[in-house]
């Protein structure tokens, strides 16, 4: 089993490195925090991902609904 969890990468803006983040359970709270946050610091960037524990490697989330 795939030990994971939905983070929010947290950028500033003059930087390609992160350097914090928001820890979530559920995929929806996660790209909801990312907007919401997107909004409330526009000073920051955000990268909503499904970050993997075993690997330490992340995958973006789209929000887009798989059809």
């Amino acid at each position: 089993m795939i030990n994971f969890e939905y983070r929010n990468l947290v950028f500033r803006k003059d930087s390609d490195k992160w350097h914090c983040f928001h820890a979530y359970e559920y995929e929806g709270d996660c790209l909801a925090h990312a907007a919401e946050l997107t909004i409330d610091k526009p000073h920051l960037d955000f990268m909503p991902v499904m970050w993997r524990f075993d690997t330490h490697t992340y995958s973006c989330l789209t929000g887009d609904d798989p059809d």
